[in-house]
């Protein structure tokens, strides 16, 4: 089973666009014998910032982007990092997706950010954009 983390652009991208990060989210999500989500409070807490912001500018839907979110909630695992780390100098706050991987001994980050995916690994976590790892699913 793959342990993975979904960064917030991630899922922002989904709510969005309804494009290939909405379909990736639907195939892992409802592929749980495959897959494992992780994700920390941390990152839960600027997932749920940014979707509050994005809704008062009239970008994302509300109802949409709850039912969502809701649906997230159910199937993610929360974990809790025990430790900080310094990678990313230029953002700090994508250190907190590297965190909540490290701490759930991930397998795959999976992000847009430009920042992170520069680095391709880190602790041996794979980091892939999303189309990237959409065409590695089975069947695609």
């Amino acid at each position: 089973m793959l342990k993975i983390v979904i960064d917030s652009n991630v899922y922002i991208s989904a709510i969005a666009t309804r494009s290939f990060s909405y379909d990736l989210l639907l195939q892992i999500l409802t592929h749980r014998n495959l897959y494992q989500i992780f994700i920390s409070q941390d990152l839960w807490t600027e997932l749920h910032a940014t979707t509050t912001r994005l809704i008062k500018k009239k970008i994302l839907d509300q109802a949409t982007t709850i039912d969502i979110l809701e649906l997230v909630k159910k199937l993610v695992h929360n974990v809790v990092p025990k430790e900080r780390v310094s990678v990313v100098r230029r953002d700090t706050q994508d250190n907190k997706t590297l965190e909540c991987a490290f701490a759930a001994k991930a397998n795959i980050i999976i992000s847009m950010d430009k920042d992170l995916l520069v680095l391709k690994t880190f602790r041996g976590i794979a980091i892939l954009h999303p189309k990237t790892f959409f065409y590695m699913l089975p069947g695609e």
